[in-house]
């Protein structure tokens, strides 16, 4: 699981957009070492996003995906006990209520960074080393979003980074519980469109989606399992015009699906 997401890096804006990295401390919850081997495709790797929930047409918020990075793939675990009375191991593997940091720095560093079509979000499967096409500028590969989203914001808007870790041996098609992978936390923006701080503690094994009906308790959101590959969550709202129509809101989140979603169908009668 990711049990803080700890610290925050800035970049220089290039482009049109933001670019942002954060520090993740992981921890080993199960009961067996998790695999941590560098330089093949049995360790994790570490994808982070960035949402805003802020008002959208009429003033109804709207809980968006503004950005996404490439993924760290991870290198030698510590043995360290900020989770719990850690049963050390060897840096190839995360032993039983161990931790293991990555600063914003590292999960930052652009030449380390893989891209994530490679990676089977259900499996974690991936080839390595990952693919390394040629880029450029200080937002390439990092948490980027779009300057657009984060400057000139409308009052009221809240906003989250998560972090997530797809591991090949704590998997959906296995033994593992990946629904449990992704943690979020809430952030304050500068008007520059750079983290200030952390507003609040980083809430454990649930993305960010998960905050919206905690902040709006009319939303229905539902964590929905498809046996064997992985698990999407699913929220509406509804909000009464007040003159005969109504607005809905919808958001889907995949975290695990590897098949992924590729429309979505609503029930409809016209007569009514």
């Amino acid at each position: 699981v990711v049990w803080d997401l700890q610290s925050y890096t800035n970049y220089s804006a290039s482009g049109g957009y933001d670019a942002y990295s954060i520090g993740t401390v992981s921890c080993n919850v199960g009961d067996e070492p998790l695999l941590w081997i560098s330089n093949n495709n049995q360790h994790p790797v570490i994808g982070q996003s960035m949402y805003r929930l802020a008002p959208g047409p009429n003033g109804h918020p709207r809980m968006e995906m503004i950005g996404q990075s490439w993924l760290k793939h991870g290198f030698c675990a510590l043995s360290q006990s900020e989770c719990g009375p850690c049963q050390a191991t060897s840096c190839s593997t995360l032993g039983v209520n161990c931790s293991d940091p990555y600063t914003a720095s590292r999960n930052g560093s652009q030449s380390t960074l893989g891209p994530k079509f490679e990676v089977n979000a259900t499996t974690g499967v991936y080839p390595y080393p990952p693919a390394n096409p040629v880029y450029s500028g200080s937002t390439a590969r990092r948490l980027r979003v779009p300057q657009s989203m984060v400057t000139n914001v409308p009052s009221g808007s809240t906003f989250f980074v998560e972090g997530q870790y797809v591991c090949p041996d704590d998997s959906p098609d296995d033994t593992g519980d990946a629904s449990n992978n992704s943690s979020h936390r809430r952030l304050n923006m500068a008007s520059s469109g750079a983290i200030s701080s952390f507003a609040g503690p980083t809430i454990q094994e649930l993305p960010a989606i998960a905050s919206w009906d905690d902040l709006d308790p009319e939303v229905d959101l539902h964590e929905i399992e498809i046996p064997g590959e992985g698990t999407v969550w699913f929220g509406s709202r509804v909000f009464d015009e007040g003159n005969g129509t109504y607005r809905y809101e919808y958001a889907i989140f995949n975290l695990n699906f590897d098949r992924s979603i590729g429309a979505m169908r609503l029930p409809w009668n016209a007569a009514n």
